[in-house]
């Protein structure tokens, strides 16, 4: 309750950042976003079009994926569900990729 009236009087320009978080999250999300950074360090590092290479992609993106949905960290319904698609899109281009490669 208190969280909720204090994102209603917030007058700072950073409140976006953080109204569609809940209280618990907050100190969470921002490493797990910055954490995505991680996913790009096999496309630089491993060989282009490999197996390993995308094993390593999709190993990242499934534990983003497990980890956004244990915790939970938005309060909105709409947030979730836009972080869900992102994360249903990743997967298909994963899953295409591979499908390239074999």
């Amino acid at each position: 309750a208190e969280w909720q009236r204090f994102l209603m009087t917030d007058p700072s320009a950073m409140s976006p950042l953080y109204e569609e978080l809940s209280f618990e999250a907050m100190r969470f999300v921002p490493a797990l976003h910055c954490a995505k950074f991680f996913l790009v360090v096999p496309s630089l590092l491993l060989e282009p079009n490999s197996i390993l290479q995308v094993a390593l992609i999709a190993l990242g993106e499934l534990t983003y994926a497990i980890l956004m949905d244990v915790m939970q960290p938005y309060s909105s319904v709409y947030m979730t569900l836009i972080v869900l698609a992102g994360n249903v899109h990743q997967f298909l281009l994963v899953g295409m990729q591979t499908f390239y490669i074999a």
